[in-house]
């Protein structure tokens, strides 16, 4: 399979977006982001075990095949490099499992590789092969292009509504055919959606995906995977997760573009008091919205999986009628208002 190289790969960032201030204006998102036609953070922790090596371990002259040719990303299960690919002449990311005793881990990042590649879609990062280096599992793939949401953040600050919402739509679009599949994402955070120049949003990292068919989970006992931030209060009580799960954190990442916050923040223990306990967020606090966007999102973000729209797609129909709706926002609350 042919593969052309490119210039960047966000599939394990090395760190979040700081939160942009609410009082911050916003400008508009690059329309053909919103736009082009697919072919067919802050306070961010993750809630997983420490690694159990070094995050400066050295990079390996070859796996398998390949060349390495320099770390792309590194995380707490895995690091990503570039790789030269001798059959084409071209580069992938390769995604090799850290040494550890934790066969979980390996496990999961063995279920990482079949579920990438099992998905051909636009949406998602194309993956290409797995195998194994010194009893590690590896997986390759393309090498995506495009910032992250989490870098249009930090360099130009929160989305239009409107275009924050187009956005999503098409992100819980992609969402709905990983859903169709059985397969909860359980990771969804502006930091693991690339925005490519042609495909539009493209989602990262499936390394904390459930497979609802598998007869087997890899989730321990009172064991928290996900990210704060962006995490459903379902996922915070250790509780069952469906599509509805992935609602939640689309809500949350539409609150993070239109706000540059995203709805809880604070260290890990005042944030998930917050998804339990908080006060419902409100875009309108933040940002003037049309009332149908405050009502998307205020029902993708509900405590209650059972409110939340029932499935991605419903989400990403709701905001659509919000992209065709020509009243950008509501009217800014006036200074004189008892």
């Amino acid at each position: 399979m042919s593969r052309r190289p490119s210039s960047s790969h966000r599939g394990l960032p090395d760190r979040a977006h700081e939160p942009t201030r609410a009082s911050q204006r916003f400008r508009p998102i690059d329309s053909s982001l919103v736009d082009a036609d697919p072919p067919a953070s802050g306070g961010t922790v993750e809630l997983d075990s420490a690694p159990d090596a070094p995050q400066d371990e050295p990079p390996p002259e070859r796996i398998g095949r390949f060349r390495i040719l320099g770390v792309l990303g590194r995380g707490g299960m895995a690091t990503v490099y570039r790789a030269h690919d001798p059959i084409d002449g071209g580069q992938v990311a390769l995604k090799l499992l850290r040494p550890t005793t934790d066969d979980r881990r390996a496990d999961r990042l063995r279920q990482e590789a079949t579920l990438a590649l099992g998905l051909a879609h636009p949406a998602f990062v194309r993956a290409f092969e797995q195998g194994e280096h010194e009893g590690r599992p590896y997986y390759t793939m393309e090498v995506a292009t495009g910032p992250t949401l989490a870098d249009v953040l930090a360099q130009q600050g929160p989305l239009a509504p409107r275009d924050a919402a187009c956005v999503v739509a098409r992100l819980a679009r992609a969402l709905d055919v990983l859903h169709e599949r059985g397969i909860v994402h359980r990771d969804l955070k502006p930091a693991n959606v690339v925005l490519h120049p042609t495909r539009g949003p493209v989602v990262l990292d499936l390394g904390l995906a459930k497979d609802l068919r598998a007869q087997r989970g890899l989730t321990g006992p009172g064991e928290i995977l996900g990210t704060v931030s962006y995490m459903s209060p379902e996922q915070v009580q250790g509780g069952p997760v469906d599509a509805r799960t992935d609602v939640y954190a689309l809500g949350a990442i539409l609150f993070t573009l239109v706000t540059g916050r995203p709805p809880h923040q604070g260290p890990p223990v005042v944030a998930l008091r917050h998804i339990l306990h908080g006060p419902a967020p409100l875009l309108g606090r933040h940002v003037p919205v049309s009332p149908s966007l405050e009502a998307a999102c205020r029902a993708a973000l509900a405590r209650d999986p059972g409110l939340r729209p029932a499935s991605a797609l419903a989400f990403a129909q709701a905001l659509e009628r919000v992209c065709a709706d020509p009243r950008r926002v509501a009217p800014a609350p006036s200074d004189d208002a008892a």
